[in-house]
């Protein structure tokens, strides 16, 4: 009996030495569960935060080149009113210029009138000899009026060249008064 109760204890002890050493087993492959687990979600961590870092390089990046861009649009958009203002003023300018034009070219029309008027109107005079001087008076008149108004285009082409030279001006005024 003895040695059957010995032999029972030992299956005994051996059935839990097997439990104890399933339990083990078990705890061992929960704790490789849960070790392999961890590892997966800090791998997936890590990925996410390296993934994170590149787009925030990118965005980073993208902010800096929309800065540059910005920049870029904000010269070019001074540089086009800079442009506009100068053509604005140039515009007038050329109003200005134009404006002139029209007066001198009023004026040479009229200042050319009155020279054809007395030609058109020479058989006022009696003799040749009377008609002659009036003749020669206008013609230097008109011939002055064309100069004028060829010098006016040279000034205008940018191509009169100015020189001072000394003048009576009372012998000039007479001069043309009696024009």
């Amino acid at each position: 009996l003895s040695a059957k109760y010995k032999s029972e204890e030992k299956d005994k002890q051996i059935t839990v030495q097997k439990l104890d050493i399933e339990r083990q087993t078990n705890a061992l492959k929960k704790n490789n569960i849960l070790f392999i687990a961890f590892l997966v979600i800090l791998v997936l961590i890590v990925a996410f935060l390296a993934n994170r870092l590149m787009l925030n390089r990118k965005l980073r990046r993208a902010h800096e080149l929309q800065k540059q861009q910005t920049e870029l649009i904000k010269a070019q958009k001074d540089e086009i009113e800079h442009y506009a203002e100068e053509l604005k003023s140039t515009y007038e300018q050329l109003q200005k210029l134009d404006k002139h034009k029209q007066a001198m070219t009023n004026m040479i029309v009229h200042d050319l009138k009155s020279p054809i008027i007395v030609l058109a109107d020479i058989d006022m005079f009696g003799s040749e000899a009377e008609k002659r001087p009036v003749i020669k008076a206008i013609s230097s008149q008109m011939m002055n009026l064309v100069l004028n108004m060829l010098d006016v285009s040279k000034a205008e082409e940018g191509e009169m060249r100015l020189s001072k030279t000394e003048i009576n001006l009372f012998e000039l005024v007479n001069r043309v008064i009696e024009d």
